[in-house]
């Protein structure tokens, strides 16, 4: 369950027909769809910027942010990451900024929260979406 079901809203982007489908109530979002939806949660740009994360650093600091990186000429996107060790929290969040040729900006992020299990475990919890 997420509220304002931007789960939903995250996997049909792109998508009118898809997104007009979604009520305004919460849709649960199954294992089902996850396995389904997984590559457009967890897109290229989250790995490209997770595999830069210095783990030893994130635990020390309880943050880390990564480089930027870049898609063509316009895209530019990194991903900050704080640990809250008394409330067992992950936040990551995933910030992309898009320079038009009209000289607006168009930013997004997406902020994955997760949940640590005392073995160290992590569950995935929900997305918030701005931008």
């Amino acid at each position: 369950m997420n509220e304002n079901n931007e789960l939903w809203d995250l996997v049909f982007l792109g998508n009118e027909n898809q997104l007009n489908k979604v009520s305004d109530s919460i849709k649960p979002f199954s294992e089902k769809d996850f396995d389904k939806y997984f590559n457009k949660i967890f897109s290229k740009q989250f790995v490209t910027s997770i595999l830069k994360v210095k783990t030893a650093e994130l635990e020390k600091n309880g943050q880390f942010q990564t480089i930027e990186f870049s898609e063509g000429k316009s895209t530019f996107y990194h991903m900050a990451i704080t640990y809250d060790k008394s409330d067992k929290e992950l936040d990551l969040n995933l910030s992309s900024k898009t320079i038009y040729e009209n000289d607006d900006d168009g930013e997004f992020s997406i902020l994955y929260q997760f949940k640590v299990s005392d073995n160290g475990q992590i569950k995935f919890s929900k997305i918030r979406l701005a931008g």
